[in-house]
């Protein structure tokens, strides 16, 4: 959940810490809603870019 929260708000430098720490890009939120989905909806091509 966490790795949607800072998606959708747009934190692409947080999004990159998470994904090296070994945060999965690819699961799902209990809604069955990916990250980059979440980052499409609210705007953040840049950080939907980093999650692809």
């Amino acid at each position: 959940m966490p790795l949607h929260v800072v998606a959708a708000n747009g934190h692409t430098n947080i999004v990159c810490t998470l994904l090296l720490h070994g945060v999965h890009a690819d699961r799902p939120d209990k809604h069955g809603i990916i990250p980059e989905i979440v980052t499409g909806e609210s705007g953040r091509a840049r950080t939907a870019d980093v999650l692809r």
